[in-house]
């Protein structure tokens, strides 16, 4: 599978021409304060008899870390949101360590972040921005079934993030500050077009469970006018060779609904990098042997068009793996079941429900 490039350094360099100076700054953030287990075990051991009975044990951790709020948009009961360390926006092994897990409560997640681990930050470009070092994190939801906030290989991802919380510290462009880009955590989603990245308010960090899976989906249309009925039929048969059914065999009326509900067998599904999927194509059929069934000595007829573009199905099976996650994000795709337009130059678009009013069998668009 092609793996989708995420140009955030060539954004970020975008900045270098015009940065108009820096400022170096440190994050304010203690850099035990995501991970830190020691106890500093001195208590103030020097034993200089001093009265200062500080006996601190790295508690102004808390109080230098930051709090970065993920909203679910829906209740998140059962669910664990993690956030993984990106090593490469343009690899294809992308990911790196886990730098936390919560569990959702209600419809926010909140984190409690520090300094992130030494070797997850990174200086973005020596030449282009000397000084300033990142680190970039991938937020991702999963359907925690055993409730131990640890992502299990059958476990499903029900939501992932465009929006990437990240690290800023060092020498800070000023274009980066009059952004709103701040040292320290910062949400921030890159957008095709835009120069710099739209920035989120850490505490209201949009996290939509869009890869819960689309539970069922009808397709309904008519037939274009001139099309006989009598001798045709309807199905939906699969685009990969070898699949030994089709999941649907009827006679053509008109209207005419189709029903998608459950998974299409598995010999209808491609694999690839985690990700399974299913394009499953509509179309009329001449029933030349008056079987009343589709066989081997019937022909192809019309296709299901929106306008001069062929209607499918696309079908995803729920994601277990995070690559799977990531890859449908940043497609904008989600779960289930959800109807594709496919150009006669092989363009392929996502359609909403409220486009498919014109849907028909007709003549006017072809595979």
């Amino acid at each position: 599978m092609k793996t989708l490039p995420l140009p955030l350094t060539l954004l970020l360099l975008s900045l270098a021409a015009c940065k108009g100076g820096s400022i170096s700054t440190d994050s304010g953030l203690d850099d035990s304060a995501a991970d830190d287990t020691e106890t500093e075990g001195d208590a103030d051991a020097d034993s200089d008899s001093d009265s200062d009975t500080d006996a601190d044990t790295d508690s102004d951790a808390d109080a230098d870390a930051q709090t970065m709020t993920f909203d679910l948009n829906e209740d998140g009961a059962g669910l664990s949101v993690q956030l993984v360390h990106i090593l490469s926006f343009e690899s294809e092994d992308p990911f790196g360590d886990e730098l936390d897990t919560v569990a959702a409560s209600g419809s926010t997640v909140s984190f409690t972040l520090g300094r992130p681990p030494e070797d997850h930050i990174v200086e973005l470009d020596p030449d282009g921005l000397p000084g300033l070092y990142v680190a970039f994190y991938f937020p991702a939801a999963w359907d925690d079934m055993n409730g131990d906030s640890v992502k299990a290989s059958g476990e499903t991802y029900v939501g992932a993030g465009r929006v990437f919380p990240t690290y800023f510290e060092g020498e800070m462009p000023m274009a980066l500050l009059l952004a709103g880009i701040l040292p320290g955590w910062n949400a921030l989603e890159f957008v095709d077009g835009q120069d710099l990245p739209t920035v989120y308010p850490i505490d209201a960090v949009p996290l939509p469970l869009s890869l819960r899976p689309t539970p069922s989906y009808t397709l309904s249309g008519g037939v274009a006018e001139g099309i006989e009925l009598d001798g045709r039929g309807l199905t939906v048969v699969p685009s990969v060779d070898g699949a030994t059914s089709v999941l649907f065999d009827q006679a053509l009326t008109n209207p005419w609904s189709l029903g998608f509900s459950d998974a299409p067998p598995e010999d209808h599904l491609e694999r690839d990098g985690g990700l399974a999927t299913a394009v499953e194509i509509a179309l009329s059929y001449l029933d030349l042997d008056g079987s009343g069934d589709l066989t081997d000595g019937d022909a192809p007829a019309e296709a299901v068009c929106l306008d001069d573009r062929a209607v499918a199905m696309l079908y995803v099976e729920p994601p277990t793996e995070l690559y799977a996650a990531w890859v449908l994000t940043l497609q904008g795709l989600g779960a289930g079941w959800s109807p594709l337009a496919i150009g006669a130059d092989g363009s392929i678009a996502t359609i909403t429900e409220a486009e498919l009013v014109d849907v028909q069998v007709s003549g006017d668009c072809s595979l």
